[in-house]
């Protein structure tokens, strides 16, 4: 019998922790977590022809704060070396965001007009899942920031989890599973950028996380897991 075990914590021993990145792009402790400065609500958006999925996805990034914070005062569009607003998702990003602070309601055009740099397969004029958009717009970013800083294709897949949009977003799951009989720990970690969580049977997030993370026994009889060791 196997009992599996999620956890967010890494121990403090080095064969428990994350393999170490080749170079850091942005330090987690460069993300700012509170608004730099307050900020009210910003402006609301027009539907441009089904489009409540893409402002929906832009009204919450713009609400939430690091993620302000790094388009405002991340200095980005100084040292961009893409072509802007051809090309670049953050640069679009942070003009779009400037837009909400100047009405009171704003089409997102720029973002629109660029759906196809974002993911190829979205349409305009068609309707499209927000949570998918969140992923691709995300992805997007990622690629947009790996290639301003001219960060080699090769570069372990460590250090391209260094991006700032990692560092908001993103993270490692610790997964350790327990051998009943003979006490082994097997422990592997897995990069998220997003936790599906199941909100039917919770009142609140932490209830919610707490499920998520709840140990699990590994299968009985022939589907058990088989100890490594």
């Amino acid at each position: 019998k196997h009992t599996i075990t999620p956890s967010k914590n890494v121990s403090s021993a080095k064969l428990d922790q994350v393999p170490e990145p080749k170079m850091t792009l942005f330090r987690r402790e460069q993300v700012e977590l509170g608004y730099r400065s307050p900020s009210g609500p910003g402006a609301g958006m027009f539907n441009m022809g089904n489009t409540c999925y893409l402002n929906s996805t832009l009204q919450a990034l713009f609400h939430t704060p690091a993620f302000v914070n790094y388009l405002r005062f991340g200095g980005h569009e100084n040292s961009c070396g893409s072509s802007g607003f051809s090309s670049c998702t953050i640069c679009i990003m942070a003009a779009t965001l400037k837009g909400t602070t100047n009405t009171n309601t704003m089409k997102p055009i720029k973002i629109y007009e660029k759906l196809k740099l974002i993911c190829k397969h979205l349409t305009h004029g068609r309707q499209e899942d927000a949570h998918e958009f969140l992923r691709y717009l995300v992805e997007s970013l990622q690629k947009s920031y790996l290639i301003s800083r001219k960060v080699p294709k090769t570069v372990d897949n460590y250090t391209k989890e260094t991006t700032p949009f990692n560092q908001i977003f993103g993270g490692y799951m610790r997964q350790d599973v327990v051998c009943m009989r003979c006490k082994h720990i097997s422990t592997t970690f897995q990069h998220f950028m997003d936790l599906l969580l199941d909100i039917r049977q919770a009142d609140n997030i932490d209830t919610a996380l707490g499920g998520y993370f709840k140990r699990e026994n590994l299968g009985q009889g022939e589907n058990m897991y088989k100890c490594e060791k």
